[in-house]
Order: C-alpha cells, then structure tokens, then sequence
C-alpha cells in the first residue's frame, strides 16, 4: 500500500516521527497454513527483491512459529500422558490391593465352609448314633 493516510501509523526514529510512504502486509505461510500477517512500514517502496526477500523471513518466520506451536503442543500431550500413565498405575496399585483383600476373604470364607461341613458331619455322625441307640 503506497497511498497511506497520515493518521494510519507513525515510524519513531531519533529524528521525531514520520508517516511511512509505504505499507506491506506480509502473510506469514508455512506448508500451506498461515500462521499470522506481518505489517511492515516504510518511507521507500519495496522493490521485488526486497518483497521476495520478506517473503522467505515470512516463511522462516511461520515456520518456527509452527514448529513452537507443535513443540508446546507434544509437550502437553506428554504431560497428559504422563498424567493418565501415572492415574493407570494409581488404580492398577488399588485394584492389586482389592484382590488381595478378596483372596484374603475368599480363604477364610473356604475355612469357614470346611469348618462347617466338619461341623455338619459331626452332627449327622452324633444324630446316627442316637438313633442307632434309640432303636435298640
């Protein structure tokens, strides 16, 4: 943009302040995705050269911010899996304890049954005996 209005933006310098004679909105592209608009400002026109210069920074410049958005974005996920992984061993930890505690109940409810049956036989073997004795 060449025609910029003087009310638009002002370019700070140790001589004061000035209004560009030139605007170039730059896409910031990477692998087809664009990641944000780079507004340069200046008192000369871009020539093609410099324009396909900023062109590649602004491909570099996309590429890194893809490249820490990715960074951050596997960070998470790591740390999420780290979560869930630890979460994982949390429950495996009480349910390994849940079975031990039901083997536990299971044995004595075993020696409890045999402690019944023995009590059981004791009884039939002590009722045949009285009738046995009865019927004499």
């Amino acid at each position: 943009m060449t025609n910029v209005p003087q009310d638009y933006i002002k370019i700070t310098s140790g001589l004061g302040l000035a209004t560009p004679t030139c605007i170039l909105l730059l896409p910031l592209i990477s692998n087809e995705e664009a990641t944000g608009v780079l507004e340069i400002a200046s008192f000369e026109k871009y020539d093609d050269a410099h324009i396909e210069f900023l062109k590649k920074a602004g491909e570099a410049i996309a590429s890194a911010i893809l490249n820490v958005k990715t960074t951050e974005r596997v960070k998470y996920l790591l740390e999420e899996s780290q979560q869930r992984s630890e979460e994982l061993r949390s429950q495996e930890e009480e349910m390994r304890q849940n079975m031990e505690e039901l083997s536990a109940v299971q044995e004595q409810l075993n020696r409890q049954l045999q402690e019944a049956e023995r009590v059981q036989k004791e009884l039939k073997d002590e009722n045949e005996k009285l009738r046995a004795q009865l019927s004499k």
